[in-house]
C-alpha cells in the first residue's frame, strides 16, 4: 500500500502532483524523460506475424 498526502491510495493510475507528500513525508519527484530513436533500415521487417509471408 502506498499513502499519498497521509491517504492509502489503492486504486491504479491514481493522479498525484509533484506538490503532494509520499510515505514518510517525502515530496515526490518526476523522472528524467528519456527518448530512444531507432534506425530500421529499408525494406526491414519489424513484425512477428507477417500477413504477406514476405522474407525477414
Amino acid at each position: 500500500m502506498v499513502k499519498v498526502n497521509g491517504v492509502i491510495v489503492s486504486e491504479v493510475g491514481t493522479k498525484v502532483s509533484i506538490h503532494d507528500k509520499g510515505d514518510g513525508g517525502q515530496t515526490l519527484s518526476r523522472e528524467t524523460l528519456r527518448y530512444v530513436l531507432l534506425n530500421k533500415p529499408k525494406d526491414y521487417i519489424t513484425t512477428s506475424d507477417d500477413p504477406f509471408n514476405r522474407k525477414l
